[in-house]
């Protein structure tokens, strides 16, 4: 069972993996209290949504209303479009990165993939030596911190963010036991320059073998 990107994002801060602040709306009349510039994301299940023009930045009220109008008028792989995430542009970037914990089907353990180049480019950036680490992880024991250290370390990341990140790690290695995910990834995982970090997407698949343990989703 796939969840919509507000769903994952849901569960993102109730483990406290910070979020850019936004809200649902699901008519072009619902459009105020925003501060501006904001993104508002179509949501729906289909990847590349940037590339499918689902994800519009826009600068001021009347921008957004007309968005919105468009958005929900759209659909995402013959899915019709019923709500739209509206939250905060964070334009002052200073890096993007990519996290997430997933199964390794070789090894029939979790593993943590982490890069330290995230985003849009992140499929040819994982082409690329030095661009990404993956870490298996014993079921038994968890992802302990000293782990997501270790695996931060060596994707080139520093002191200075290992506590933060490392708080991320652990709250989504929480939600891949709690909810029996399959995938749970972050892309982009963006660091602003006031060095604070906000889930800029959510991607969560949950085990659909598991769903009579998930009846709360």
């Amino acid at each position: 069972m796939n969840l919509y990107e507000y769903e994952g994002k849901e569960l993102f801060r109730k483990e406290s993996i910070p979020t850019p602040a936004g809200k649902i709306v699901i008519s072009p009349t619902e459009i105020r209290g925003f501060d501006y510039p904001v993104i508002a994301k179509a949501q729906t299940l289909s990847g590349k949504r940037d590339k499918a023009n689902l994800i519009v930045p826009c600068k001021n009220p009347a921008e957004l209303k007309r968005a919105v109008k468009d958005l929900l008028e759209k659909a995402g792989d013959g899915q019709q479009i019923e709500k739209v995430l509206v939250e905060q542009y964070l334009i002052d970037k200073k890096g993007e990165y990519y996290f997430s914990i997933t199964y390794d089907t070789s090894t029939r353990t979790p593993v943590v993939i982490v890069s330290i180049k995230g985003g849009v480019e992140v499929e040819k950036n994982s082409q690329k030596e030095g661009f990404i680490s993956k870490q298996n992880i014993n079921p038994t024991t968890g992802l302990q911190p000293w782990m997501a250290r270790q695996i931060l370390a060596k994707s080139g990341f520093k002191g200075i963010h290992f506590l933060s990140l490392t708080k991320i790690l652990i709250g989504m290695w929480k939600i891949f036991e709690k909810y029996d995910a399959r995938l749970v990834e972050i892309n982009p995982l963006i660091e602003t320059d006031n060095e604070e970090f906000f889930a800029a997407d959510a991607k969560i698949i949950l085990d659909d073998d598991a769903t009579f343990r998930q009846s709360n989703l």
